[in-house]
Order: structure tokens, then C-alpha cells, then sequence
């Protein structure tokens, strides 16, 4: 989010039109999909946990509050930028990611509740995925009705200057999360965990390959772009999600041994080359991981210092070189404040 958001708003002109920034631009892009799909994966989790100690019914609802809450508060993030802008009241409506995620839980919930459990549950929730991200190119096009009120036309059609994010096709990629999060929720032992993330690895490389290969072929769907609605753009990035959550579970594993046995572990600390690599990684982990347990936080806390007013004077100043190290410094600066928010909150 913070490389996306950075690097969109401070870069200058003249580094936009390179290739250096267009891949910096890809990878950034990546962090909406990852934040929409890793709140399918909690949901997932969330709910089965719920429902092992009580019913499938109270599992969803409490879901579905969460995501009530959420939705609520993108109007009051969009207060705050208007009260901090002094903007258009109108943008009180503007759709953002936060209202996307909020709407696209609560509907998650009702179909993982409807659904029955097992492979039922992983068929319904798949073909939701798959039917999000086909109409998607249709919504986007056809013609709204004169009824249906112009806010409520946001949620569904790009509207320029009143709409980020709509829910199709991006609550395809938490309602994706939710498939992830239940193959999760049911693993057993360490043999079955490893089966499910290189089988979410391969998965997940072979939905992106598909959908760039299917990129070259004519579009099927009329009025869709490669880089709007196009469902190949939607099946690469969700792959690379999809297979990035693998390779973050990989990674500990890896490292510090994560599900290895008491023996393993002790084979791992005790080679060099592995823990002088553990050592180096871990303060970036830790990082991260604060970061990510505290990214609502952080979310709220970013856009104002990289989109607000506070931020005039970088706005589209920067060399990409700078955009880049202001990522780090950013980041840096948002863990020391989530930090003495924890310390705080600990007294």
C-alpha cells in the first residue's frame, strides 16, 4: 500500500512515463488485491474457529459485524479527509477500498454460511469468484438504469473523482481469500499444511499464466481492457496473491523453521549460513509483521500523510529514486507509530 500510494502521488511527471515506474506501479498494485484477499483468509479463519466453539450462524455473524464496521468506517475516514481537506461534501461517498472490503465480508458471510461445509463450501464460494470476475466487464459497460441513484452507481462503474475501487471485480479477490482461508482452517499436521501451500504455489502461478495467456487471445468480453475489468488481469493478480501467501508461509518455514520438528529446528540454528540469513531477516519480519497486524492502522494513517494536505509540497516533486527511499522512510515511520500505539495500549 505505502509503495503504491507513495510513489503515485510524490513522483514527478517526467519518471511516469518509463518502464521503471510501470513495474514499480505493478508490484504496488499488488497490495489492494493482497489486503482484499488476506481479509477473505481471516474471515475463513475467523468463522470456523467461532463456529468450532458454537454454530456455523454465530461464525458468520460475527463476520458480518466486522464487516458492518468496516463499511462504517470508510465513511468516517472519508469524513476525516474531508474535514483535513476541506473538500467537496460529495466526496463523503466516494467509494474506496474500505467500502469494497466492508460490503464484499458481509456478503462472504451469508454464502459461507449458506454453503454447507467441505467441498460444497469450496465449490460455491469458487464459482462466486469465477461469475465476479466474468460480469465484471459487463457491469463496468452497460447502462445503469435512470432510477438507480448516481452513489449507488459508484459501487458497480467507474465514475471519475467519486469511485477507487468498485465491488467488481474486486470482491472476486476476497471472496478467493475465503477459499484460501478454509483449506487453511482444516489443516491437521505439518504434512498436510506443506501439501496445501505448494499446492496453493502451483495453483496460484498457474491462474496467473493462464490469465497472461489468455491476455493475447481476442477478448470475449465487449468493452473490457486489459488493464479494467479484463478478467485475465483479474486471474494474473490473483495467481501472484494467491502464490506470494505460499511463498510467505514458505518463508518462516524456511527460516525459522515453522512446523519443522524439535530436531529440524535444532539443525536449522545450528547452520551458519541459515542463521546468520535469520538474523538478517528477522528485524525486516518483525517490521512487517507489525505493519500487517496493525494494517487498518496503517491504512488510515498513510493516505492523509501521502494524499493530504500535509503532503503538498512531495506531490508529484520526487525522482522515482526518491519516491523509493521516502517508501522506506514512511514505512519506518509508520512502525515507530503503531509501536507506541501497542506500548501505549499496554500500560
Amino acid at each position: 500500500m505505502v509503495l503504491s500510494h507513495v510513489t503515485d502521488s510524490w513522483t514527478r511527471e517526467a519518471d511516469r512515463a518509463a518502464w521503471p515506474f510501470w513495474t514499480v506501479t505493478f508490484i504496488g498494485g499488488l497490495g489492494a488485491p493482497l489486503f482484499l484477499c488476506l481479509a477473505g483468509v481471516s474471515l475463513a479463519l475467523a468463522a470456523s474457529s467461532v463456529a468450532r466453539r458454537s454454530t456455523v450462524a454465530d461464525g458468520a455473524r460475527r463476520v458480518r459485524r466486522r464487516g458492518w464496521q468496516i463499511f462504517g468506517l470508510a465513511f468516517l475516514f472519508r469524513l476525516q479527509a474531508l474535514v483535513l481537506g476541506w473538500g467537496d461534501p460529495i466526496t463523503l461517498l466516494t467509494v474506496d477500498i474500505l467500502n469494497v472490503m466492508g460490503l464484499s465480508l458481509v456478503a462472504a458471510s451469508w454464502l459461507w454460511q449458506a454453503a454447507p461445509a467441505g467441498t460444497a463450501r469450496l465449490l460455491v464460494l469458487g464459482a462466486a469468484t469465477v461469475g465476479v470476475a466474468a460480469v465484471a466487464p459487463a457491469v463496468w459497460t452497460v447502462a445503469a438504469p435512470a432510477w438507480v441513484p448516481e452513489p449507488l452507481r459508484w459501487y458497480l462503474q467507474p465514475t471519475p473523482g467519486h469511485t477507487n475501487f468498485t465491488l467488481l471485480p474486486w470482491a472476486g479477490f476476497l471472496l478467493a481469500g475465503v477459499i484460501v482461508g478454509e483449506g487453511i482452517a482444516r489443516v491437521g499436521d505439518s504434512a498436510s499444511e506443506t501439501r496445501l501451500h505448494l499446492g496453493l504455489a502451483a495453483g496460484g502461478v498457474l491462474v496467473a499464466v493462464g490469465g497472461w495467456t489468455a491476455s493475447y487471445s481476442p477478448t470475449v468480453f465487449e468493452g473490457a481492457t486489459f488493464w479494467g475489468s479484463s478478467p485475465a488481469f483479474f486471474a494474473v493478480r490473483l495467481g501472484i496473491v494467491v502464490a506470494l501467501i505460499a511463498a510467505g508461509w514458505g518463508h518462516l518455514r524456511y527460516w525459522y523453521g515453522s512446523g519443522h520438528s524439535a530436531r529440524t529446528r535444532e539443525a536449522i540454528s545450528g547452520a551458519p549460513a541459515r542463521r546468520l540469513a535469520a538474523r538478517l531477516w528477522s528485524p525486516v519480519d518483525h517490521v512487517v509483521e507489525t505493519l500487517g497486524r496493525s494494517s487498518l492502522l496503517v491504512y488510515w494513517i498513510h493516505v492523509e500523510m501521502v494524499y493530504g494536505v500535509v503532503a503538498t509540497p512531495l506531490k508529484q516533486r520526487l525522482p522515482l529514486a526518491s519516491s523509493l527511499a521516502a517508501v522506506v522512510a514512511l514505512s519506518l515511520l509508520l512502525y515507530a507509530l503503531v509501536r507506541t500505539k501497542q506500548r501505549w495500549m499496554e500500560k
